[in-house]
């Protein structure tokens, strides 16, 4: 078997897509008596985690790990632990992998909804696992036509330079042809690669569901949550390490709040103070060069949102945190997003997401929770971590962030608790 799966990889290497199987019930693609009541596409490739994966060389485990899909966890029952079990200790901590929970005698009302509501969990009934992952995955013809679509799309807007965007029939039909580019970009965004992970699990988890929604704008929404949980980690490390009136009893109301400006205004009051804080450059001197496409992002579908002139192939962090306080502003506001321009404003969000990850170096930050002391310890790398009070708790092994001065919020799956309960 070990000379036929290497075969059979490499055969498909140039874009063979990879789904582990968690598990003894299910079929992979190596057994040979396996009988198929449902159409495989081509280029996917089902292999077992314990029976299949040892067997192979290290070059190919590596391969396998770089172009996983999904994993199928095959569960006895619907108990929400083991769910969450199986989600946090996945064989592979990658953004883009759905994690599909296959469980036996499955029913969708014995599903609490905060697992539901994840959006790179998925649920299905174990008979029909390996039915429902080709659901989620197989190339339609449909998909065909986009991709077709997709490089029409790319010949006419490099048909186009800025002088014809004057023009606002040209300029319609260039944004026009943006919308299908940015639709793909979606749709495929399990082919992408992700620069910047996550250290910390909690942020990890959210940047993984909030890409892993099936829905643009349910992505968008949760992207959001994603960045404010970020950016107030940061602002509340810093404001803990760095500020001499921090005290933990003690709240200090006017750094708390969702709203952008908030966090980054104290990011850059707090950074001031110490030029030897890991991201300090990055906050205070750093410019960024953006890529072509980021440009064009930017330059002219954001300039076009906010009805402004944006301009040039570097940000910087004061950049970058004023037009993400206009943009997140403009789409709060009623109406913005629409079915025309849903994926446009995805590719923004993510792109937003993964400067404010890049800048705040999150691949880097380290949390973690001092039992003893009873509190929440952030920092980078090796430097001794601090704790930061009562800004963020953690309760039923979960991150809640102050949210006003009556409550915290747990941003993944959405709870809020009353401060006098948050803890015990």
């Amino acid at each position: 078997m070990v000379c036929k799966m290497s075969r059979e990889i490499l055969k498909l290497r140039k874009n063979v897509k990879i789904i582990l199987i968690d598990g003894n019930t299910l079929p992979t693609s190596f057994e040979t008596d396996q009988k198929e009541t449902y159409k495989i596409a081509k280029n996917h490739l089902y292999i077992n985690i314990e029976k299949e994966l040892p067997k192979l060389s290290k070059q190919d485990k590596e391969y396998i790990k770089n172009n996983t899909i999904a994993i199928i966890h095959e569960l006895e029952d619907n108990d929400k632990t083991i769910i969450t079990e199986k989600y946090n200790n996945r064989y592979i901590n990658k953004i883009n992998l759905y994690d599909i929970m296959a469980i036996k005698n499955y029913k969708s009302e014995d599903i609490s909804k905060d697992i539901t509501n994840n959006g790179a969990i998925k649920i299905c009934d174990l008979d029909s696992a390996i039915e429902f992952t080709e659901n989620l995955f197989i190339t339609s013809e449909q998909e065909n036509i986009k991709k077709f679509r997709l490089y029409k799309a790319l010949k006419k807007v490099l048909q186009i330079n800025e002088e014809d965007l004057k023009n606002d029939l040209i300029k319609g039909k260039y944004l026009s042809e943006l919308n299908i580019i940015y639709q793909y970009n979606f749709i495929n965004r399990l082919n992408a690669k992700i620069e910047i992970i996550p250290k910390d699990n909690t942020l990890f988890n959210l940047y993984k569901s909030a890409y892993m929604y099936s829905s643009a704008y349910q992505s968008v929404l949760a992207m959001f949550d994603y960045i404010t949980a970020m950016g107030k980690m940061v602002e509340y490390y810093l404001y803990a390490k760095n500020n001499p009136k921090f005290k933990k009893e003690v709240i200090f109301l006017d750094i708390i709040g969702d709203n952008p400006p908030i966090w980054n205004n104290h990011i850059l009051i707090n950074i001031c103070n110490n030029p030897e804080n890991v991201i300090y450059k990055n906050i205070r001197e750093e410019k960024f060069k953006l890529t072509k496409n980021e440009e064009i992002l930017l330059n002219v579908y954001l300039s076009n949102i906010l009805n402004m002139n944006i301009k040039g192939n570097e940000i910087t962090y004061d950049g970058l945190a004023e037009i993400f306080r206009q943009f997140r502003n403009r789409i709060e506001a009623h109406g913005t997003i629409t079915d025309t321009n849903v994926y446009a404003i995805w590719n923004l969000t993510q792109f937003f997401a993964k400067m404010y990850s890049k800048v705040l170096k999150i691949d880097e930050l380290e949390c973690e929770y001092d039992e003893k002391e009873n509190e929440v310890k952030i920092g980078y790398g090796n430097e001794q971590k601090i704790g930061v009070g009562k800004y963020i708790i953690m309760q039923n092994n979960k991150l809640f962030f102050i949210k006003d001065r009556k409550s915290y919020i747990d941003y993944l799956e959405g709870e809020v608790i009353l401060k006098d309960k948050e803890q015990k």
